[in-house]
């Protein structure tokens, strides 16, 4: 099993790129029309996007600011448990930010059946990211953590 978090864990933009191709390839098979973008449609697939993309942009710059890298260009993680920033909206800014994007392209598409895929990536990232990052980091900081964790949700 740690195997397997481990892979999942190194591919989530990945494994959200293959999702959203298999989003697109569905419409096509299931409509077999072109889909009609309605302006609302696209406004708000658009917001959960840019939302997303401010989300990891942000995440991305309070990380940097906060964790070291080795010689060989790995993460070697944070001495301090982050509560600022993003982190003081969702204990998961990162997969947070990669799920409005999902949800988005799921929108734009404009079809039910994306919804399963959806719920897939909620589910895999839910389960074999989110729940292990938390217990690693509820084993590395002990009780400030679980403090941060009843104060902070999860998501959103």
């Amino acid at each position: 099993m740690n195997k397997i978090n481990k892979t999942i864990s190194s591919m989530s933009p990945a494994f959200l790129t293959v999702c959203t191709i298999i989003m697109m390839i569905l419409t096509d098979l299931i409509t077999a029309k072109n889909v009609s973008f309605s302006p609302l449609t696209v406004i708000g697939s658009m917001a959960l996007w840019l939302t997303a993309v401010v989300i990891l942009i942000a995440t991305t710059v309070q990380l940097n600011q906060y964790t070291s890298v080795d010689q060989n260009n790995r993460r070697l993680g944070s001495k301090f448990l982050l509560q600022s920033g993003m982190f003081a909206i969702s204990r998961n800014p990162k997969y947070l930010a990669l799920l409005l994007s999902v949800v988005g392209s799921a929108l734009w598409l404009a079809n039910f059946a994306n919804i399963l895929w959806l719920v897939a990536y909620f589910a895999c990232v839910h389960y074999f990211k989110v729940l292990p990052k938390e217990k690693a980091l509820a084993d590395r900081f002990g009780q400030p953590y679980i403090d941060y964790s009843a104060s902070v949700r999860r998501w959103i």
